[in-house]
Order: structure tokens, then C-alpha cells, then sequence
């Protein structure tokens, strides 16, 4: 085998071998007289459309999609126009053949594979990448997705979240999750509250039309024009653990969430004496460095 490159790029050993095994036929044989072996050709009738812009790609069904209680395969094949927009932690949608009803999931893993039995493991294709440009065309790009949720009534303003119990139906159009009342529906997200900060993805807010998505922290309190208990659980009388490295904004962050619990919202205390119920604001004591104020 010749060490120049030029005579490893026309070189086509599959080829030279079919032409070993199939020298030309003699001018006088026809079509007619090489039997049945060919295959006759036919139209087919090109009625797909173009791709959605959010779309992704599709359900894969040759690596098996399954979902059971104990664990679940869904992948997704990532067409190459898309392969820029999708980054892992991105949430997705999978619709199901009745209207309305959709999986919401999110991109846990994203691979490459080779279109064929590529064997790039090789002193060949190193000297061949070296002098020809070998871009991602020759692999596929797969999205391996955790589901998370089914929404049902998409589309209307009474959408609902279900436990995953459905499978999603081999070649299902996959695209990215980008309507904000499927958003905080899957998530589970209020649409109002305590203001928290931006979803992000990686580092990097999240945006819904062009607008950095809201993430609030569910606070119920009184109505303060009906006078009225609000359902649930107030955020502020629950735990919670605020992690993060040095610098990383942990006490700005405590700091903007503790002013807005104590906003002038009025909360149901119950005296712990007399059992009576009363609505109360919360007290707020500020230590300054040299008197309390």
C-alpha cells in the first residue's frame, strides 16, 4: 500500500474489487439477456415538507425506546441544520398521536456516531483528516432524553402534567420546549411568587420570545383584596438550603428573597397559645454596626 496520500484518497479498494469480480460484459448482451438480477426503478412522490425551526429531529426507534418504572430509553436523532441549537439540559417535546398530549422531556446526553462502520482508529484516516477537511458530516449527532412529564390539553390555557406512563411512537417529531405555560406546567413552576431568578441551561438564562424566562418561588399569604387565605403553603415557613461556591451570589440572593417576603404581605399565623388564627406581616429587625435600628 503506497504512503502517498493522493494515491489513498483514489483508492478505492471496494470498488477495484467489484470491477475483479465483474469485468465488462460483451458488447452484444443486452438488458434483456442478464436475467432478472436488476432491480427496476421507481418514483417516489416527494409531499414532505420542511421542517419546523424549533424542530430537532426525530424519535429513534432502532436503538429501542422503552419506558418502564425502573428505567426508559428515548433517543432522538438530531437533523444537521439543528445540531448548533440543541445543548444538554435543554428540554424538549415529543408529541403523541392524540392532539393535545405531548412528553415533555429533557436532553440528559448528546453523542456522535458514524453513518457507516467508519473506523477512524487508523494511521489512514489520521493522514487523510490531515489534508482534507473531515467535518461532522459523516456522523449522526443522537439526543439521549430523560422524560419527565406527559402534558395533556397543549395548546389551551388548562394544560395539565401527568406521571410518564405513555411511549412516545418511533419517528415523533422532536422539538425544543420553548412555550412558557408548557414550560412551567412540566417543570412544575409557578407563574407568580417570589421572584428567584432566570431559568438557565447550562449557565445561560433561558429565553421564551426573546425574553429571559422568570422562575418564581410558589407564596401564598391573604388577598390583600378579598381578605381571603390563599392555597398552599407560603415558601417563606419552608426550608431551604441556598448552595453554592465563594462569590457565587449566595448572600445577594437570600438578601433580595428575604425583602420580598417581607414585602407587606400578610401571612395565617396561628397563636400558639389561644390556637387563633391571625393574619400577621412579618417582623424584620435590621442590625446595623453600631445600634439596632
Amino acid at each position: 500500500m503506497s504512503d502517498n496520500i493522493d494515491d489513498i484518497l483514489n483508492s478505492d479498494p471496494v470498488a477495484n474489487n467489484e470491477n475483479e469480480q465483474n469485468p465488462d460484459q460483451d458488447e452484444g448482451v443486452t438488458d434483456n439477456e442478464t436475467g432478472d438480477t436488476q432491480v427496476p426503478e421507481r418514483s417516489v412522490p416527494n409531499g414532505v415538507s420542511a421542517p419546523a425551526d424549533d424542530e430537532l429531529g426525530h424519535v429513534l426507534a432502532s436503538e429501542e425506546i422503552h419506558v418502564s418504572r425502573r428505567d426508559y430509553q428515548i433517543n432522538a436523532f438530531i437533523r444537521t441544520a439543528a445540531r448548533d441549537d440543541i445543548r444538554l439540559g435543554d428540554y424538549v417535546q415529543i408529541p403523541y398521536p392524540d392532539a393535545g398530549t405531548e412528553l415533555f422531556a429533557v436532553t440528559d446526553a448528546l453523542r456522535y456516531e458514524p453513518y457507516t462502520d467508519l473506523d477512524d482508529k487508523s494511521d489512514a484516516h489520521n493522514q487523510i483528516s490531515a489534508y482534507v477537511d473531515l467535518d461532522e458530516s459523516e456522523y449522526v449527532q443522537v439526543a439521549e432524553l430523560k422524560p419527565l412529564a406527559i402534558l395533556k390539553n397543549v395548546g389551551t390555557d388548562d394544560i395539565e402534567s401527568g406521571i410518564v406512563n405513555r411511549i412516545p411512537k418511533p419517528n415523533s417529531p422532536t422539538r425544543l420546549a420553548r412555550d412558557e405555560d408548557c414550560l412551567r406546567t412540566g417543570l412544575n413552576i409557578p407563574g407568580d411568587g417570589i421572584f428567584a431568578g432566570w431559568l438557565s441551561i447550562g449557565g445561560e438564562a433561558m429565553t421564551v420570545d426573546g425574553d429571559d424566562f422568570p422562575y418564581y418561588l410558589h407564596n401564598p399569604g391573604i388577598d390583600p383584596k378579598t381578605g381571603e387565605v390563599e392555597d398552599g403553603e407560603p415558601a417563606v415557613f419552608r426550608h431551604a438550603l441556598i448552595a453554592g461556591s465563594t462569590g457565587k451570589g449566595k448572600t445577594h440572593f437570600t438578601k433580595n428573597v428575604l425583602r420580598q417576603f417581607v414585602s407587606g404581605k400578610r401571612y395565617p399565623i396561628r397563636h400558639h397559645d389561644t390556637g387563633e388564627e391571625q393574619q400577621r406581616r412579618l417582623n424584620l429587625i435590621i442590625w446595623s454596626r453600631h445600634k439596632l435600628v
